[in-house]
């Protein structure tokens, strides 16, 4: 899906059993289109292990450019 892509973490929140991390992605999709997108990842630990892992981002971001509204 990606030529290239790169995602930095923009903040860090951080538990005794749970992180969450907001991040912005930019790159290019195969088609050398460019795209920026915002998500949220969501880490749950056990005993040091992680327990659980979510991410939620606009999909959106992913659709042809004539249908993407601003």
């Amino acid at each position: 899906m990606f030529d290239r892509i790169h995602s930095e973490f923009t903040h860090v929140v951080e538990g005794n059993d749970s992180s969450v991390l907001e991040w912005v992605s930019r790159g290019a999709l195969s088609t050398s289109e460019e795209i920026t997108y915002r998500g949220v990842s969501i880490l749950e630990f056990n005993h040091g292990k992680v327990q659980r892992f979510r991410t939620y981002y606009d999909s959106a971001a992913f659709l042809p450019q004539g249908a993407k509204h601003g």
